[in-house]
């Protein structure tokens, strides 16, 4: 993607992000791959090799100046528009393939669709497993998590009488919950509240168990 009077690169590549989120590889190719694909397919597996390096830099948060494009131009000896095309491509590729997260031979089998070589491939695969691993780490950093439920506890009482009541033979359940952050929490329930748990909760693990078995949760484990 050239800009007369400059090379907008940087620019491009956040477009160029923003894009990809939203496109399902496989039924429509997006533009970036198809630019740069057959320029791809040409590279001997050295400058492959330095194309990824520099990419997946990028896509790991290192800071991408038009001083390092310009020294990777100069040193896989090709031309300047045909170099950004093949970054971009490349950058799409790579960002597919870790975001979603497919098992490795399918990932290989939708580059061997695209025409990529098993030499590129062999290449690729090891990065996007890395990159994946990067991109996990940094999910699970800033994933918002709740206490979680260690022990719960809970006994039936039966209050005989009240001041008001000489013979008042009324159930009750208190319940104490130790939390996985170290805080407990007791509270009373009536047996219709204790009940009503026990369905929600039975009722919720089915429902689970119904989705985990269904036939589309297989295909994108698969």
């Amino acid at each position: 993607r050239r800009v007369h009077g400059g090379l907008h690169f940087i620019s491009s590549l956040a477009e160029m992000s923003a894009e990809i989120e939203s496109v399902v590889f496989g039924f429509t190719l997006p533009q970036p791959i198809g630019d740069g694909l057959p320029a791809i397919k040409e590279l001997d597996i050295e400058k492959f090799k330095l194309f990824l390096k520099f990419v997946s830099q990028y896509a790991k948060g290192r800071q991408v100046t038009h001083t390092d494009f310009h020294a990777l131009q100069q040193l896989v000896g090709v031309d300047e528009a045909v170099c950004e095309k093949i970054v971009i491509g490349l950058l799409s590729i790579l960002r597919f393939s870790v975001k979603r997260k497919f098992k490795n031979d399918v990932l290989t089998k939708e580059w061997s669709d695209l025409g990529l070589s098993k030499a590129i491939q062999d290449v690729l695969l090891p990065e996007v497993t890395v990159c994946r691993s990067l991109l996990e780490q940094a999910e699970s950093a800033h994933k918002l998590a709740l206490p979680t439920i260690d022990v719960m506890l809970w006994r039936l009482d039966v209050a005989i009488s009240t001041s008001a009541l000489s013979r008042a033979l009324k159930p009750s359940i208190p319940v104490q919950i130790h939390l996985s952050d170290g805080r407990v929490r007791s509270f009373d329930m009536t047996v219709e509240q204790f009940h009503d748990l026990r369905y929600n909760v039975a009722r919720m693990l089915k429902e689970m168990a119904d989705l985990e078995a269904h036939s589309i949760v297989f295909k994108i484990d698969d």
